[in-house]
């Protein structure tokens, strides 16, 4: 055996085994968590600030990409037979920009990005079913994969999905049920496909957003008692004015759930941008 050969082996293999035990320090170092005296301090000055914190502050904050997303139409088709019956009683209309298919007081339109199903008499088969009628249509989109319930968005009237990419929640695809008592009146989707990953960024750490948005709610409304009960990381779509062809991105932001204590609920959701520190 080359016993040279072989030590030079082993030398380089520990080198990359060092070299990834040292990745794997750094990714878990506290430069990208959130100690506990900071997280103390935060809620402290928010207490100060006539500011409730119900929610759970994000331990860690490491570096985050862009998800690319490309401009996607939904085969009208497909849809078509999903939300309407007896498919020779649909008339269409086919432009550049999308397809329109009606039936009696159902109508259905697709095009770029997403679809819309109206019907103010309720959806044959609907009426009654409430949650367990939109999970049904969920799972016949078979197109649409990945969507799951976005529970803080959803109500007796209303169901709200979004799309789970590597497990990251786009906030911006999504899918929402309007429901009446004769059933689901309308689907509205809103979806662009995604595509990979841009180079990470880093981000603001979770405590510097909650305060960001502290100073906001102050200007908002003067002082008034508030409460944030939830906060999470989700991706927003933003179009990218450096790409020339039909690719957006969906950008990282803290979401916030507030309520006014005094006078009744605020406008959910508060988001704030994990790159630029921005309120939206």
């Amino acid at each position: 055996m080359d016993w040279d050969k072989a030590k030079n082996i082993l030398i380089v293999m520990l080198l990359m085994l060092n070299i990834f035990l040292g990745i794997l320090t750094y990714l878990n170092s506290p430069r990208y968590s959130v100690a506990a005296e900071q997280e103390k301090a935060i809620l402290d000055v928010l207490a100060q600030n006539n500011i409730e914190w119900n929610a759970v502050l994000p331990k860690r904050f490491e570096p985050l990409a862009n998800i690319l997303l490309t401009v996607h139409r939904e085969d009208a088709d497909a849809l078509a037979a999903v939300f309407f019956k007896e498919a020779e009683t649909v008339s269409r209309v086919d432009t550049d920009e999308r397809a329109v298919l009606i039936q009696g007081a159902a109508s259905l339109i697709v095009e770029n990005g997403g679809f819309r199903y109206d019907n103010l008499n309720g959806m044959a088969g609907t009426a009654g079913q409430g949650a367990e009628a939109c999970g049904r249509i969920m799972g016949d989109l078979t197109q649409l994969s990945g969507f799951v319930p976005d529970e803080t968005e959803t109500g007796t009237r209303v169901a709200v999905y979004r799309q789970m990419y590597k497990d990251r929640l786009i906030y911006t695809n999504y899918v929402v049920f309007t429901m009446s008592d004769e059933g689901i009146v309308s689907v509205n989707c809103q979806y662009n496909q995604p595509a990979g990953f841009s180079a990470k960024h880093e981000i603001i750490p979770p405590d510097e957003a909650a305060f960001i948005l502290m100073n906001k709610l102050k200007n908002m409304y003067g002082g008034a008692p508030v409460a944030i009960d939830e906060m999470d990381l989700v991706f927003l779509r933003r179009d990218d004015p450096a790409e020339e062809m039909e690719t957006e991105r969906a950008t990282p932001y803290y979401r916030f759930y507030v309520r006014e204590l005094t006078n009744g609920p605020l406008q959910p959701p508060f988001f704030v941008n994990s790159y630029t520190g921005a309120v939206e």
